[in-house]
């Protein structure tokens, strides 16, 4: 619980803080989306070399009742596991992308996408270490079609 509430005030605080900007710097877009594509293909291909780059070690997954989805360890032993059966996911389909930023090396990127019989908003914070975008957070936002 200390843990849920410590990684909400870090995302209110990253939310506040990009609040004020309005408009991305267009190389980081571009860096930003690049980096967002790789995500999306290595989440939907189980890419384990992938996701060891653009995760961070520090990664948390929080859904939208603040609950624990596991850390970069747990993520990437998931989709090993998923590697040996030969499970895929459906493919991620991001809408309405908003990117704001705190500073050159923080990002929000806030989308939804549309998957079988639901809506899955999320919101991915990305840091820039040692030039390389990584993904440090991602919440997720899931709601039934009816509600649209």
């Amino acid at each position: 619980m200390r843990k849920a509430a410590l990684l909400l005030a870090i995302l209110l605080s990253v939310t506040l803080m990009a609040a004020g900007q309005t408009r991305l710097d267009e190389r980081i877009e571009s860096e930003i989306r690049t980096a967002s594509g790789q995500l999306a293909e290595a989440l939907e291909k189980g890419d384990v070399a992938g996701l060891e780059k653009l995760v961070a070690d520090d990664y948390t997954g929080l859904n939208s009742y603040a609950r624990d989805l596991g850390s970069k360890t747990q993520l990437i032993n998931a989709y090993r596991a998923q590697a040996k059966t030969g499970t895929r996911l459906e493919p991620v389909n991001l809408a309405d992308v908003k990117m704001l930023i705190g500073d050159d090396d923080n990002v929000m990127v806030i989308s939804r996408s549309k998957k079988t019989g639901k809506f899955d908003g999320q919101t991915f914070l990305w840091h820039k270490r040692l030039g390389q975008w990584q993904v440090f957070m991602i919440t997720s936002e899931i709601r039934s079609a009816q509600q649209h």
